[in-house]
């Protein structure tokens, strides 16, 4: 049987790397020595091993104190692994039903399928994920970053404050950590065979309210233009509640000041839905869905009328692109 390689996320390697440098640009040489493969530097998509972030985490634990690592941490997973997660997830009646789907949006995200969400007799549910990765000190940082994300995931779902009411980890010395990262009065144990936050059924009741504006319009770099911004909003929407006045309103601006923005970039709300359409469709034809039922799901009332709006995007009808 052939080992697993753990990978990471090009895209997220590189921001991790990029607000290190930034910091101080004598973690040029931290970067050297971690041996990064020449991937990093040709490309800005796929995925690369893990090790050698992992190294240079290590050689940044040894130069900076922990609560400046976690800062920075946070910051790269705020601008870039939080929104790639929260644009998959579906409107959900509340947080937990919101967190049903966060394992797709992972895979989708980052490739990364070993995620699911798991509730106890209590309503309490652990968000976690196996440990694959062993048990090298370089390794605890991997541990680290993933408990962080978890928890501001779960915040970005429209918990600002959210903690969780107990952390399992594999690593011990992960314990100080989490410490220092704020998250403290919260049971934490370690030498566990997974990592997990567990989130209060009272926290996973509350209303879904993804901080989309946030997620999608605040950090430079996330999303190549304003118009692919509102595309993936409009895609968790369609079918649903996707008119323009509520798509505005959740990107908190006026419906007058989206149509404006979009003009200026030569496109308008329709063809910004058309394509959020199409999008949404094509998985649905390679799944096998019927054309009724992808119309139906879309929102349109007449399959003719999708069939025109998908050829219109995408340059051929459902019918050949199910099949191409």
């Amino acid at each position: 049987m052939t080992d697993v390689v753990p990978l990471i996320k090009l895209s997220y390697a590189k921001s991790i790397v990029k607000r290190f440098l930034e910091l101080d640009s004598s973690n040029y040489a931290l970067a050297e020595i971690s041996e990064l493969p020449q991937s990093f530097y040709e490309s800005d998509k796929g995925f690369i091993p893990i090790a050698p972030i992992q190294n240079f985490w290590q050689l940044l634990a040894e130069k900076y104190p922990i609560d400046i690592l976690i800062s920075n941490f946070n910051q790269v997973i705020d601008e870039v692994f939080v929104p790639d997660v929260i644009v998959h997830m579906r409107p959900s009646q509340n947080i937990e039903a919101a967190l049903n789907y966060f394992p797709s949006a992972m895979k989708m995200a980052t490739g990364y399928t070993r995620v699911e969400l798991e509730s106890d007799s209590l309503g309490n549910a652990t968000l976690q994920r196996e440990f694959p990765f062993g048990s090298s000190k370089e390794t605890l940082w991997s541990e680290l970053f993933t408990v962080l994300c978890f928890c501001r995931v779960i915040q970005a779902c429209g918990l600002p404050n959210f903690k969780p009411i107990k952390i399992c980890f594999h690593h011990t010395e992960l314990s100080p950590l989490l410490e220092s990262s704020h998250l403290t009065d919260i049971e934490l144990i370690g030498g566990y065979f997974r990592t997990g936050v567990v989130a209060s059924n009272r926290d996973l009741q509350k209303d879904f309210k993804p901080q989309i504006e946030k997620c999608l319009f605040s950090s430079e770099g996330n999303i190549n233009s304003f118009q692919e911004s509102v595309v993936s909003v409009v895609q968790l929407y369609i079918g649903t509640n996707d008119s323009i006045e509520a798509i505005a309103k959740l990107i908190n601006m006026s419906k007058r000041t989206l149509q404006r923005k979009l003009s200026q970039q030569g496109t308008s709300y329709k063809e910004v839905r058309e394509i959020a359409m199409a999008n949404k469709a094509k998985p649905m034809l390679k799944q096998g869905m019927s054309l009724a039922d992808i119309s139906e799901a879309l929102g349109y009332n007449h399959i003719s009328s999708f069939i025109r709006a998908f050829k219109r995007v995408t340059g051929s009808p459902p019918s050949k692109w199910r099949n191409g």
